[in-house]
């Protein structure tokens, strides 16, 4: 069954999973592949944001957004995560306000929250 976003969509998709650090990310990525239009792939430092693409959180490693840009940092561990669902939430936020799309599917503790309520009062949805 493939998710229902189309391909040439004028959006990208972010994605934190909460994985072990030595976890091989290839598979998730084909996974993702084969059920979205979209292209899938880690997200790596430092690279243009661009539209059509999810892009996965890498293990260990905070996803934040700059200027259209993907930033990797090491930063702390949230909620015993790193990559967190807050770390990347808060950034979106403050650089996209109502423009972020933020959903939680499932979470680990609080993870998610704070970054939630930051992109609500930005006046994302």
């Amino acid at each position: 069954m493939k998710l229902s976003l189309p391909k040439d969509i004028n959006a990208a998709v972010l994605v934190v999973l909460h994985l072990p650090y030595l976890l091989n990310t290839d598979a998730f990525i084909s996974r993702f592949q084969k059920h979205i239009a979209l292209k899938c792939k880690m997200a790596e430092h430092r690279e243009t944001i661009q539209a059509g693409h999810l892009y996965l959180a890498v293990p260990d490693k905070r996803l934040l957004l700059n200027n259209e840009r993907i930033l990797l940092g090491e930063g702390p561990v949230e909620y015993r995560w790193r990559p967190s669902i807050d770390s990347l939430f808060r950034p979106a936020a403050a650089n996209y306000n109502s423009r972020v799309i933020a959903t939680i599917l499932s979470g680990m503790l609080q993870d998610g929250t704070a970054g939630m309520v930051a992109a609500k009062k930005s006046g994302s949805t």
